[in-house]
């Protein structure tokens, strides 16, 4: 993707910034990523702004937050930008030139990884589902997603509950 000088110089800077205050969190579950996030903290409003002002210019979503008056009354304020959903993490990491290398990694890490995504299914999938196996975690298994899933969903389409209920199932 080629910049305009404007957004080359744009992305240098957040990288600097993001190289000496940011970072980057991420917690893996059984489903994808639990959280993830790019996160930029800094106590000078004025370089949270310019910070803003160059992410705009990028196309980068985020989300400003602060100030956050910490416990102790002689700290300063703080101010957070966060980038929290896999297209503005994946657009960070594509454009802004990062140059600390375990921050390097894990933004790659969250804008590599498959995403799971929810897959809609039709009722008569549901039903067939129903008939196929004989118990919810079964179904879950399949369909890779929770039991509790699965059960809205037959409880929705009016299927019989075998046994002593579907929590007999789990």
């Amino acid at each position: 993707m080629g910049l305009t000088p404007e957004q080359d110089r744009a992305a240098w800077y957040v990288a600097g910034v993001f190289d000496g205050e940011g970072s980057v969190h991420y917690k893996e579950g059984k489903f994808g990523f639990t959280s993830k996030y790019v996160r930029i903290d800094n106590t000078d409003v004025s370089i949270i702004d310019s910070v803003c002002i160059a992410l705009d210019l990028l196309g980068i979503p985020y989300t400003k937050r602060g100030p956050t008056y910490l416990k102790n009354d002689r700290w300063l304020p703080v101010y957070s930008l966060n980038i929290a959903n896999y297209d503005g993490i994946a657009l960070f990491a594509q454009l802004v030139p990062v140059q600390s290398e375990a921050k390097r990694e894990k933004l790659d890490h969250i804008a590599g990884a498959e995403r799971r995504r929810l897959v809609v299914r039709t009722d008569e999938e549901w039903i067939a589902l129903y008939h196929k196996h004989s118990n919810l975690a079964a179904i879950a298994r399949e369909v890779e997603c929770n039991v509790k899933t699965v059960r809205t969903n037959m409880d929705r389409l009016g299927m019989p509950r075998r046994g002593r209920g579907w929590r007999a199932w789990v």
